[in-house]
């Protein structure tokens, strides 16, 4: 990746990873493009900001949606329950604020938001390229924060494979149980099911590989009827994100000559516990150190200091969650030890 003063930037999507980026660089006076037809949006996502993750935002708290969280119920794989209070409270919020309060800030900043979908990204030749139905344009650097099926990420070789993937059912509802509380449930599958409060609706979800989808769904409805939740009441989506177990998909590059990708488009999302905000916005932030640093190219080890053995140590042990006794065993130390279930809100 050359290195030097980046004059123009397009940023592919306006997530969390793209619009704190895109921010971050036009408060410095780099001018970006950033690009998103749909945004700001509800996404299908359990919307939980941990206490590392509103470092980054901390206006997050002021959000109409906000809901602080403060204590976790489990439901372990054999069916014990039990309840801990969490020493450093998370926020639950909706996507379509938090994404729409980093976009306003964007544009505030003197971003250029193109409410334009991105049909391809040309990485090769002089420089990076996109193009839109608007026409083709040219930049220094080509930055993909457009989620897991990421066309920035294609171009550069690095689309996921199925098996990296995980599939997410899930929906909105109303609020169910103590307001407080977020809720997680383990069973037969590799992966759980939550519920999780916010101001004025509950996220209710859950998570597993792309392979077992048929069986995720099925899950999914038993849960929704455990939780006496009513179908009319009930907003349904499907999504995929990163789910991998793959250390070597890790040890690729996250950026190159003309590009770099951040979020889920990086496939940065913890398998052990499917949070991607909090790794969206760190990676978003290293990327800005990197770029107004004139050295783009630092961006790979600035991620892999800020957060890279946390990641790695989930995409090793992310099968734990499909043994039952192992898991079983996991969380019954959890309820044991106070340390552990810090230690554990602290994760996701």
């Amino acid at each position: 990746m050359s290195q030097g003063p980046i004059q123009q930037i397009a940023v592919v999507g306006a997530g969390p990873a793209g619009g704190f980026l895109a921010r971050a660089l036009a408060l410095a006076g780099v001018e970006v493009d950033l690009y998103d037809p749909s945004h700001p949006r509800e996404k299908p996502c359990g919307g939980v900001l941990s206490a590392e993750a509103l470092r980054y935002v901390p206006e997050a708290a002021a959000l109409p949606s906000a809901n602080r969280l403060t204590d976790l119920e489990v439901r372990t794989p054999f069916g014990h329950r039990f309840q801990q209070r969490q020493m450093r409270p998370s926020l639950a919020i909706d996507r379509r604020e938090l994404d729409g309060s980093l976009l306003e800030g964007a544009v505030r900043a003197g971003v250029h938001h193109r409410a334009e979908r991105v049909l391809a990204v040309e990485l090769g030749g002089d420089q990076p390229r996109l193009r839109t139905r608007q026409g083709e344009r040219t930049y220094d650097l080509i930055v993909g924060a457009d989620g897991v099926r990421s066309l920035v990420a294609r171009a550069a070789g690095l689309a996921p494979q199925p098996h990296q993937l995980g599939h997410m059912e899930g929906g909105w509802g109303p609020p169910l149980g103590e307001p407080g509380t977020l809720v997680l449930h383990f069973g037969a599958l590799l992966g759980y099911a939550w519920v999780i409060n916010r101001a004025e609706r509950s996220s209710v979800g859950m998570v597993g590989r792309l392979e077992d989808r048929e069986r995720i769904q099925a899950a999914f409805q038993v849960f929704l009827e455990s939780r006496r939740l009513p179908a009319a009441s009930f907003s349904p989506y499907r999504w995929s994100i990163p789910f991998s177990n793959d250390v070597f998909q890790l040890d690729q590059p996250r950026c190159g000559p003309g590009w770099l990708l951040v979020g889920d488009a990086a496939g940065f999302c913890d398998p052990l516990t499917a949070q991607g905000i909090h790794l969206a916005l760190a990676s978003a932030w290293a990327a800005a150190a990197a770029i107004l640093s004139g050295r783009p190219s630092t961006y790979e080890n600035r991620w892999r200091d800020l957060f890279g053995a946390n990641l790695y140590f989930g995409v090793r042990h992310r099968d734990l969650l499909g043994s039952r006794p192992m898991t079983e065993r996991m969380l019954r130390s959890l309820e044991r030890s106070p340390g552990l279930g810090h230690n554990f809100f602290k994760i996701i």
